[in-house]
């Protein structure tokens, strides 16, 4: 937001601002799942000023443990998940629960233990998180 604020008048770049803000809360909305996110950009028919709105984006990021897991993924060592696979035999996504065992921050990996599986398996967890693959229990 800074570069907005040196190249723009105050009334452009409080309108550049909500667009910003509009965006991020689209984007944790429509590509993270996070639905349970409701910040409102207007009261009593009047616009929000646009600290409201960051104060209280700030605020739904730090209650969400999904953003610390993002933020460390080392967090979901010792979750439950449901891990979505395609499986080829059948052309179909199946679901399978497991329990992230633990993390390689040099490979930025999780290890998994997957029910009925005596192997464990390493994936990038966060990818699948971003795309809905994953679901922590």
């Amino acid at each position: 937001m800074s570069e907005i604020e040196g190249s723009t008048s105050q009334r452009q770049m409080k309108s550049k601002k909500r667009a910003l803000l509009k965006t991020q809360i689209n984007l944790r909305k429509k590509v993270l799942g996070q639905s349970n996110i409701h910040i409102p950009f207007t009261q009593s028919r009047k616009q929000r000023p646009v600290r409201d709105i960051l104060n209280d984006l700030e605020s739904f990021m730090d209650d969400n443990p999904l953003e610390h897991s993002l933020q460390d993924p080392s967090t979901l060592v010792g979750k439950r998940i449901r891990h979505k696979f395609l499986d080829v035999d059948t052309n179909t996504f199946q679901w399978y629960d497991g329990t992230i065992i633990k993390y390689d921050s040099l490979e930025k990996q999780h290890e998994v233990k997957y029910e009925n599986e005596t192997e464990q398996y390493k994936f990038d967890l966060i990818l699948d998180i971003l795309c809905g693959d994953l679901e922590i229990l």
